[in-house]
């Protein structure tokens, strides 16, 4: 009986032992599981988080895309309307003072509402650098290249048509502006080299963004 006995408490002790390491080792594996499903839902977390974050940004770049192309089209209109012409109201100049001061203030407006958007943009590239790359600054490089064109363009075009300026310094600069080719206006057509080649540049940058809004 004590033989019995004995066996029995040997038995109990050796499956106690066994469900114990059984034990352990389940919870083992529960804090494994569940330390691995959670860095996964992390994981998925921050994925959608990030996909959020690239979508508005992408749709904000976009927006200001957008908005900066109509300016440049703006920018190169040959069409001056009455209410622009606000310079004329000013009667103590002849005529073409008067018309050559509200040609240089409408071209000031329209180019520092062209300035105003490059800036915005300016900023938007350095947070797409630092959640992408600099993929869209190193593209915009091409756009502002164009922008400069014009300017310069412009700035040689508003001295030839300058009342105040002499015939001397008019031809001098008519020699200069004669090497450029002609941006000053848009036309309507495939002719306009300029505007597609501005275009072009924006396409690729709208098509980089367009990838960030399906990831």
């Amino acid at each position: 009986m004590n033989i019995c006995f004995s066996i029995t408490d040997i038995n109990w002790q050796l499956t106690k032992d066994v469900f114990e390491v059984v034990a352990s080792l389940a919870t083992v594996l529960g804090v494994a599981a569940a330390g691995y499903f959670g860095f996964q839902g992390l994981k998925t977390w921050r994925w959608q988080l990030r996909g959020t974050e690239d979508h508005k940004l992408a749709l904000r770049v976009l927006n200001k895309l957008l908005a900066y192309r109509e300016a440049m089209v703006q920018l190169r209109s040959p069409t001056i309307w009455g209410y622009e012409y606000e310079a004329l109201a000013d009667g103590g100049k002849d005529w073409d003072a008067r018309r050559f001061e509200a040609f240089v203030g409408e071209y000031t407006r329209r180019q520092t509402e062209v300035t105003k958007f490059r800036i915005e943009l300016g900023a938007l590239f350095l947070e797409c650098e630092a959640l992408w790359d600099n993929t869209l600054d190193e593209l915009f490089k091409s756009v502002f290249g164009l922008e400069h064109e014009f300017t310069m363009y412009l700035y040689l075009h508003l001295r030839i048509i300058n009342p105040a300026f002499d015939e001397f310094s008019k031809q001098k600069y008519q020699s200069m502006i004669g090497t450029r080719r002609n941006v000053l206006y848009n036309t309507t057509g495939n002719d306009d080299e300029f505007q597609a080649e501005l275009n072009g540049y924006l396409e690729k940058m709208q098509t980089y963004l367009k990838e960030k809004l399906v990831t």
